[in-house]
């Protein structure tokens, strides 16, 4: 696999074409200021199809350029998104006349940065310092992350990325609890015991951009990916860690193809005292195909392919050749390489109406029998799970206020198969639903920017799903094999142990400047579980961020 992205990287590097420019880093909060902008322009109309991200930084660039701010907010959130873009904004103004030390803030957005013929250089620092408290908690939560991140481009033909940092935290008490049952750090890769009851670990992300043509580019690095128009994904989400992946995007006429590859890690070796490197941990190969079309101007739709497939015996050593085929629904010819893969399908839409309001949708099939679905027996392999929800921007009128709300569910054993080498996970955690399978779930979310540095926002989160209790599979564990379920009929969303969640949150943030801010969160969180006591818990936390964005914790 790496020989292979090297040579296409290598290969691509000598095409005289304009670079396309890097990824722009999955990131909540600016997410939704360029959601923003495509609902309140109507939706297609200038080719943009959000349902693949990251986001190509030429992609927001084009975005930008045919969009016009009326409010203050949106005058403010179009300048941060431009600053965020500039290298693809050649009539914006960023040069600071009052460099620091004649080197460092020459331009308005970064500490450090080189503006030449061959070279575009962004460098900032990465930065999070958190405090917080829990009640009743002896370990209270903190944060220290340190790091550099670093983006440009060369002869405007190569776009880079690139973010590592180094971190210690002690997460609230049910991270912890999480951490201690799989000895998996939520969200991340390799990890050891930092004190008592802290964790150390490192973050590393990159990519680099090539174009083939002018409608082809292609991405490879290790990085994590999204694929939907909702807060959730069912399909690909980013709650597991970063994968090498290489990524393939075609955006001709209305039509947006998008081609990954990644290679996921199945078993990893790992105790209370963090993860092991004393042996190769075995990989799985993960890959999607997507297909989307503008069918009009404000109206998306897609249709998407998930094959998953790994060896007990290979150690990842290989990445099979066959899983570089770029064609959509090549399900019958991987059969004939004797494959035993995992294969998902399915189709998702938004739909923009009115400069203010999208609908959107997904729904992913794993496996199914239309005679057992006639026959509403509740057969353990009618597998699949949807989602349905909208936003609301600038909703009743008022300025920077934006409305969302979204319904998931999935049937139990959704997601799962024969092992862990095929089910739809990587590094031991789900690839789409924090929640794994086998729930309903219900999302509410307020943000309002009345006030182009003040941003404030309100979450809520209710869930019903039915936990496994020991030696029992209920099909919520997506590490589980399907074939040790418990019945064979009769299987409802909720089965096992009656679980209840809801979580709660609110956050408001300051901009002190460009993506450096000062933020102030509480969390309420709720979980019971049939005939046991119901676990309450609460923390407040307060945080200086410096480019690096807002990772919730909410499962």
């Amino acid at each position: 696999m790496r020989k292979l992205l090297l040579l296409g990287i290598c290969t691509l590097s000598a095409i005289s074409l304009q670079a396309q420019h890097s990824l722009t880093p999955l990131n909540e909060d600016l997410y939704n200021q360029i959601d923003r902008l495509v609902i309140k322009q109507g939706g297609g109309q200038y080719g943009f199809q959000g349902t693949a991200k990251p986001y190509s930084r030429y992609q927001v660039s084009q975005l930008l350029r045919n969009s016009t701010p009326e409010s203050r907010v949106d005058k403010f959130q179009w300048e941060f998104l431009a600053k965020e873009h500039w290298t693809g904004m050649d009539s914006l103004n960023l040069v600071d006349r009052r460099p620091l030390a004649k080197y460092f803030f020459r331009t308005k957005t970064d500490l450090y940065s080189v503006n030449t013929d061959g070279l575009t250089l962004r460098l900032n620092p990465v930065i999070q310092l958190s405090g917080g408290l829990s009640p009743g908690d002896d370990a209270q939560p903190f944060r220290n992350t340190r790091g550099v991140e670093v983006h440009g481009t060369i002869d405007n033909k190569v776009s880079f990325y690139t973010i590592m940092a180094d971190n210690q935290a002690t997460w609230a008490p049910y991270v912890r609890r999480a951490i201690d049952s799989v000895n998996v750090v939520p969200g991340q890769g390799f990890w050891k015991p930092f004190r008592e009851n802290g964790v150390d670990f490192f973050l590393a992300r990159g990519h680099v951009s090539v174009p083939i043509t002018k409608h082809i580019e292609v991405h490879a690095g290790h990085d994590r990916q999204f694929i939907g128009h909702g807060y959730r994904s069912m399909i690909w989400s980013d709650f597991a860690p970063p994968a090498l992946f290489l990524r393939a995007d075609t955006r001709i006429w209305k039509v947006r193809y998008t081609n990954l590859f990644t290679q996921g890690v199945a078993n990893i070796y790992t105790t209370p005292q963090g993860t092991l490197g004393t042996r190769p941990f075995t990989h799985k190969q993960i890959v999607l195909h997507h297909l989307s079309v503008n069918l009009a101007p404000n109206f998306q739709g897609g249709v998407f392919e998930l094959v998953v497939n790994g060896d007990a015996d290979s150690l990842g050593s290989g990445f099979g050749i066959n899983y570089l085929n770029p064609i959509i629904f090549y399900r019958a010819l991987e059969q004939q390489g004797g494959s035993s893969g995992n294969v998902l399908l399915g189709a998702d839409f938004k739909w923009d109406l009115l400069n203010s309001l999208r609908l959107y949708g997904q729904f992913v099939l794993d496996e199914f029998l239309l005679s057992e679905i006639r026959a509403r027996n509740g057969w353990w392999g009618n597998k699949y799970g949807a989602q349905l929800g909208f936003k609301y921007v600038d909703a009743l009128n008022l300025s920077g206020l934006d409305l969302q709300a979204e319904v998931n569910w999935a049937r139990p054993y959704t997601y799962t198969h024969l092992s862990h080498y095929t089910s739809v996970t990587h590094y031991q955690q789900p690839l789409a639903h924090p929640l794994g399978a086998n729930f309903k779930e219900v999302v509410g979310i307020v943000r309002w920017q009345g006030h182009p540095r003040w941003q404030v926002s309100l979450k809520g989160i209710g869930a019903v799903y039915g936990a496994d209790s020991a030696g029992t599979n209920w099909g919520t564990n997506l590490l589980l094999p399907y074939d040790t379920r418990q019945q064979q009929y009769n299987n409802v969303i909720g089965q096992g142990a009656a679980t209840q969640l809801l979580l709660a949150e609110s956050r408001i943030s300051y901009q002190l400047w460009h993506q450096c801010f000062l933020e102030g969160r509480a969390v309420f969180r709720q979980r019971r579980v049939q005939n046991q006591e119901t676990q309450r818990e609460s923390y407040f936390e307060a945080s200086l961020r410096w480019s690096l964005p807002y990772r919730p914790q909410d499962f």
